[in-house]
């Protein structure tokens, strides 16, 4: 009997993925990053059968689960990542960890001197090409997870440098205060004692960690801007749900099996609304966000950033008639300055990408 019973058992699991076919039960999406393998015609071919097993390897019912569930296990219980990009740190906290954000993370290789000079003078002439068009430049970083939330990185991640490129770059542009540079890292770090500010499954700041940065960015916007001031938390109901988890857990192949509590900020009143939206390909075109506010007699906004913006574009249209985000490759085109006519230009940089700082980043011609 307990033969018979495994056999059954064994014949089971054999003809579930054909059922599954059969019946077209709808699997989990994985971020494979490549085109799966589509079923051959047949031919009498040598290469029939090596076409015919790239097609069923790929298509078979129930490998979607099959993935998940060996990913899952896998982080779940012995701690392993499924992706060299994504490290898993205490208490499971999630990091992108790619070859050159691995280095950037442990300040492995920080700026030379030259090298903080040429991002130097970038930021100024690009500020300086903007003063001639009586537009209003301001700098922002958005600091890595990995350097709000060290405590959470795996043990083997150990510091090479005291210092961060963010902290070096900080350190030497307090020599130029003339340069627009708004760092919010120890604005964010004193708020994370009360509140969470960063995703454990994300890449990102929470709404509250984007609120500081914004705050910290208006509070610079306003010493040129007197009507600009930035709005307090009590303008906001704070509200806590659940998440799902995002970028670094689909990254990991085990999207759908957590989810965490975050504060979300929304406000009381609101007035700016999207009037257009086009992100057809997210990082390789113009992912283009335009809102506006009834109030005409607000400044103009052009706005060059990442996915950090996302967080912060709530809290920024209410103080500008028009805004334009835009997300596209560098060197931004300055056909966009001429076209927008803004009055203030933001740029925003995830702190990981702060080597782009050393080349050109905008077409000033």
């Amino acid at each position: 009997m307990k033969n018979k019973l495994l056999i059954f058992i064994f014949i089971f699991i054999i003809i579930c993925p054909k059922l599954a076919s059969l019946l077209n039960i709808k699997e989990p999406t994985l971020n494979e990053n490549r085109v799966l393998n589509s079923k051959p015609p047949f031919t009498f071919s040598k290469n029939y059968s090596k076409a015919f097993t790239n097609y069923f390897n790929d298509r078979f019912g129930l490998r979607n689960y099959f993935i998940v569930a060996d990913h899952y296990l896998r982080y779940k219980f012995f701690n392993i990542s499924t992706n060299f990009a994504v490290s898993i740190g205490k208490d499971q906290w999630l990091f992108y960890t790619p070859d050159t954000q691995y280095i950037d993370s442990v300040n492995g290789q920080p700026f030379s001197q030259d090298d903080l000079a040429q991002i130097k003078n970038n930021l100024l002439d690009i500020q300086t090409a903007f003063q001639k068009q009586n537009i209003k430049f301001y700098f922002l970083v958005a600091p890595n997870k990995q350097s709000i939330y060290p405590e959470f990185l795996p043990n083997h991640m150990k510091k090479v440098h005291p210092d961060s490129r963010l902290d070096q770059i900080d350190i030497f542009l307090k020599n130029y205060p003339q340069i627009n540079f708004i760092n919010p890292k120890s604005d964010i770090l004193a708020t994370k004692t009360k509140n969470q500010v960063y995703l454990k499954y994300d890449t990102h700041w929470n709404q509250f960690g984007a609120f500081v940065a914004y705050q910290k960015l208006f509070e610079k916007i306003n010493q040129d801007f007197p009507n600009l001031k930035p709005k307090n938390i009590t303008d906001f109901n704070l509200s806590t749900s659940t998440t799902p988890n995002k970028d670094l857990a689909l990254e990991l192949g085990v999207a759908g099996q957590f989810s965490e509590s975050s504060i979300f900020v929304n406000p009381k009143i609101q007035n700016s609304t999207t009037i257009s939206q086009n992100c057809p390909e997210i990082y390789t075109k113009c992912p283009l966000i335009v809102q506006e506010n009834p109030n005409k007699k607000l400044p103009r906004l052009l706005m060059f950033r990442d996915s950090f913006a996302v967080g912060l574009i709530p809290f920024i249209s209410e103080h500008f008639q028009h805004s334009y985000y835009y997300w596209g490759q560098v060197p931004f085109p300055n056909s966009l300055v001429k076209q927008e006519k803004p009055d203030i230009i933001i740029f925003e940089l995830t702190e990981r990408e702060l080597w782009r700082l050393k080349d050109p980043i905008f077409s000033l011609n």
